[in-house]
């Protein structure tokens, strides 16, 4: 077997070096993220249209079974698995950057998303989740009289 290397991104923190965000996640209950909770984490792009939230992430290599998408309340959680590929016979590899592993990213919800009509497909190694809005959100601004 090839002696191999596995590149680690610096910078990464855990929760607990954060005392903010520790504090935010005691008080408040919110989902943690812990370094040490996944193997890798996919780049993520969130955009936001008239009429939906539009969620991209990058999964090079996954196919749509290794990945599970769930909504419970105001959270929605990707997660998966990407299988380690290396292939010994190709020759002796003398870096290996590309990730493996479990993941799991949890996103915090605006309320105003209807969760029965949430789709997601998948292209050219990209997630694309559409989050479409309620029809109240889709409405005009309001403005609110302050007495």
């Amino acid at each position: 077997m090839a002696n191999v290397t596995k590149y680690k991104k610096r910078g990464m923190r855990r929760i607990a070096d954060n005392p903010i965000e520790r504090f935010l996640q005691e008080a408040f209950d919110w989902p943690r993220w812990d370094a040490s909770d996944t193997d890798w984490m996919p780049s993520a792009d969130i955009t936001e249209t008239d009429d939906s939230y539009v969620v991209h992430l990058d999964l090079p290599g996954m196919e749509k079974k290794d990945v599970k998408i769930s909504i419970r309340g105001d959270i929605m959680t990707v997660c998966g698995e990407r299988e380690n590929k290396l292939n010994t016979d190709e020759g002796k590899f003398h870096r290996y950057e590309r990730a493996s592993g479990f993941f799991c990213r949890t996103f915090n919800l605006p309320i105003n998303i209807d969760p029965d009509k949430v789709t997601a497909t998948t292209k050219d190694g990209v997630l694309k989740i559409e989050l479409p809005k309620t029809e109240k959100a889709q409405e005009d601004e309001i403005t609110i009289d302050i007495k």
